[in-house]
């Protein structure tokens, strides 16, 4: 059980700690179901959330039947009643019918200046709501070649933001962001040039903002450090690739987002505000001044996929220029969940920097920073004891920093 005493105080946001809490929300998320359903148990799986703003949380509401998702959100300064009763919504809520645990599957629900959508309403993904059938038949009119029996499977919902769907041999991703959609076809179409095993693009419906990619054969390597070696070697021959045209995202980008992410540290846990500055000092200090290679984007274990003892990588969304150290750094953090697993997750980096032939300017650097931007992560799952798990995430960096 999380302590609402460590819920951060928002002005801007008063029903944070209802909406944070299981017990508050329960009778209101039942009250939303059908007659014929009853609330068996409900969970907090993810929440964003940015101070004085905006606040997410994606709830697993349990019924005798299933496990169904409901999202709530209260944003500042947007009129969420207005939302709810958008023409636009309301034609999504009927498309969704006999599909939604929920009476009405998209309300305002005024107690808590919050609206609640249930899948397959998202709002901010209308394609989600459409019959599985119009899908296929929009896919299959944009050329991608499948089965009559082929049934679309939901693998991963991000709420008003992306989702992926499995049809047979091929994926299909949705975005909320119509520069996400674009930038994402371009990406993977720069991507089909490179000397590696990836996936291609097979169709698009920009209508949707609907991109399906074929399926790269093989499984999750069951450990991260022991497929370094491929992993460097792999990483060697995406960064002597000669790809044109694509975004430049240099080190700046990335001090950036990890400025955001000291911001939230020193909002969810204000004793830790000292040390984050410090961090983002020395930070902005060493800024790596680097030549930009091809780059990957979000290179780390969960990204590649082992078949024959071959490395095949996917998810290139994010294909950009930016400096090597940038790939190498993301796979030795996606390594580190506590602070002792620094020591290992160094030496699985110098196993990749020796297949990979040198280690590029500005790892260290790197690593601090992915690790920095991972620390909210222990309060988006409201992980029980999550103010210290944070702050054993902040150690984390800063001897990352130091290695």
């Amino acid at each position: 059980m999380i302590r609402q005493s460590t819920i951060p105080e928002d002005k801007a946001l008063p029903q944070m700690p209802r909406l944070l809490d299981v017990e508050a929300m329960a009778p209101v998320l039942e009250g939303m179901l059908e007659q014929e359903s009853t609330l068996a148990a409900v969970r907090i799986s993810y929440l964003r959330y940015r101070p004085g703003r905006r606040l997410l949380v994606c709830y697993e509401v349990e019924t005798a039947e299933m496990v169904h998702q409901a999202v709530a959100v209260a944003e500042v300064g947007v009129d969420l009643a207005a939302q709810a009763s958008d023409t636009r919504n309301v034609k999504l809520v009927k498309k969704a019918a006999g599909r939604s645990p929920a009476r009405t599957p998209l309300a305002y629900e005024p107690g808590l200046d919050a609206l609640i959508q249930w899948s397959p309403v998202d709002i901010e993904l209308p394609a989600l709501a459409e019959p599985p059938e119009r899908l296929r038949d929009e896919l299959v009119q944009a050329g991608l070649e499948i089965e009559d029996d082929d049934l679309l499977q939901l693998v991963k919902h991000k709420p008003l933001n992306r989702a992926v769907m499995r049809l047979n041999r091929h994926f299909v991703k949705i975005y909320a962001d119509a520069g996400a959609f674009a930038g994402s076809v371009h990406a993977i179409h720069k991507a089909a040039s490179l000397p590696v095993r990836t996936a291609r693009c097979e169709a698009i419906v920009p209508d949707l903002r609907i991109a399906a990619q074929s399926m790269v054969s093989g499984s999750p390597p069951v450990e991260g450090a022991g497929v370094a070696p491929q992993a460097g070697a792999l990483l060697a021959v995406l960064h002597s690739a000669q790809v044109s045209g694509l975004p430049l995202e240099p080190p700046a980008d990335q001090l950036d987002d990890a400025i955001g992410d000291a911001e939230l540290v020193s909002v969810l846990v204000p004793s830790l505000e000292a040390r984050v500055t410090r961090l983002m000092s020395k930070l902005e200090l060493e800024l790596p001044d680097a030549p930009l290679v091809p780059s990957h984007g979000g290179f780390r274990r969960s990204q590649l996929l082992e078949s024959d003892g071959e490395l095949g990588v996917i998810d290139f969304d994010g294909f950009c220029r930016s400096p090597a150290a940038r790939d190498l750094a993301s796979f030795t953090a996606a390594l580190v969940e506590e602070p002792d697993d620094l020591p290992k997750a160094a030496a699985a980096l110098d196993v990749l920097v020796d297949a990979y032939g040198s280690r590029p300017p500005g790892v260290t650097w790197y690593l601090a920073t992915y690790l920095l931007r991972r620390t909210r992560r222990p309060f988006t799952r409201l992980k029980e004891g999550w103010p210290d798990a944070i702050e054993e995430r902040v150690r984390a960096a800063e001897l990352a920093l130091e290695l």
